[in-house]
């Protein structure tokens, strides 16, 4: 139960920080219209831009880095603590997605990443013993692959 309402948590303030009609943080205006939000012309896929990575600010870069140690160390250990590992990239997406301050078709290319890692981790939240495994290596898949499209 606690579970669900953090994953309801972050989700309604990632929704809540992207839709946010105007938004002034440090001198940048996060507004409505550099986002698409209309389901016939937003991306269902991941695309480069012109055949090269899209670009993360500062902040973006940091949460992301964030995420693949933790990805990473516990690819690495002989002992996984799923539901921690759920726990600490929920910290680590609740906090890029409070730190977002990108727009345009780099910002829509994020989020869409993002959505389908934020379904990935609630699948590893909700997984039984015996799922986890396979369900942490979906999010392994999916932070490997956001190198191909992100610097």
């Amino acid at each position: 139960m606690k579970w669900r309402f953090l994953f309801a948590a972050l989700v309604a303030t990632g929704l809540f920080a992207c839709n946010e009609t105007k938004r002034e943080n440090a001198g940048h205006v996060h507004s409505q219209d550099s986002v698409v939000h209309s389901t016939s012309e937003k991306e269902s896929q991941l695309v480069l831009d012109d055949g090269k990575k899209r670009k993360l600010d500062e902040a973006t870069r940091n949460n992301i880095d964030s995420i693949k140690k933790t990805v990473q160390f516990v690819a690495s250990s002989q002992q996984k603590d799923y539901a921690k590992v759920a726990a600490d990239l929920e910290n680590d997406a609740n906090r890029l997605v409070s730190q977002c301050r990108m727009s345009g078709k780099d910002h829509d290319m994020l989020h869409l990443w993002l959505e389908n890692f934020l379904s990935d981790l609630k699948q590893l939240k909700t997984a039984s013993k015996e799922e986890q495994p396979n369900a942490f290596a979906k999010i392994e898949t999916l932070v490997k692959e956001f190198g191909d499209y992100f610097e």
